[in-house]
């Protein structure tokens, strides 16, 4: 991956690759170095892996999303929070707001407050209202995780939200809903 993720720039500037397969070339090769990184589980070697990409390519959503996992990967919640918030009031992306949802921590209660925040602007957006829910389920609010999910399911039917659904059910008891 490092030996591709550095063939990048000759690529881009002889215009070997078209601009699309090119990102693609790029997310694919740095996705995996990140990947690879992360098999030692060493902190540094994770950050140090991500200082060498170039920030230009680390701005990319799904780049940057890949970096979170591999935080969540090694308990770093709060550093990828602190990631996620700030790209996020940069430049609004509905896949990194549903992946914020996923942060683990004993406050959810804060990131519920700041997706409440974020969702007077952006309140049809399928991303907040995921994070949402997940976070309700992480504070114990599971009624009012249920009924964001089911809202949610009304206009954006998807296997991540019926998967979801079917956690909430099964935490409320309800066994044959959850199978179903």
């Amino acid at each position: 991956h490092e030996e591709i993720i550095s063939l990048l720039p000759i690529l881009s500037r002889r215009h070997i690759l078209d601009s699309k397969h090119l990102e693609q070339l790029q997310i694919s090769a740095c996705t995996g170095f990140l990947g690879n990184s992360s098999k030692t589980n060493d902190l540094e070697k994770i950050r140090e892996s991500w200082k060498t990409i170039p920030k230009k390519i680390r701005n990319h959503p799904p780049i940057l999303a890949g970096y979170v996992k591999v935080l969540f990967g090694v308990r770093q919640y709060a550093q990828a929070e602190k990631i996620l918030r700030k790209r996020i009031e940069q430049e609004w992306d509905a896949n990194l707001v549903a992946l914020y949802g996923e942060i683990i921590t004993d406050k959810p209660e804060r990131i519920l407050k700041k997706l409440e925040a974020w969702a007077v602007d952006h309140e049809d957006d399928p991303g907040v209202g995921i994070a949402r829910a997940r976070q309700c389920m992480q504070a114990g609010l599971w009624g009012q995780a249920r009924t964001m999910i089911n809202d949610l399911l009304k206009n954006n039917a998807s296997p991540t939200l019926y998967n979801l659904l079917a956690d909430v059910d099964e935490r409320l008891g309800d066994k044959k809903r959850s199978l179903s």
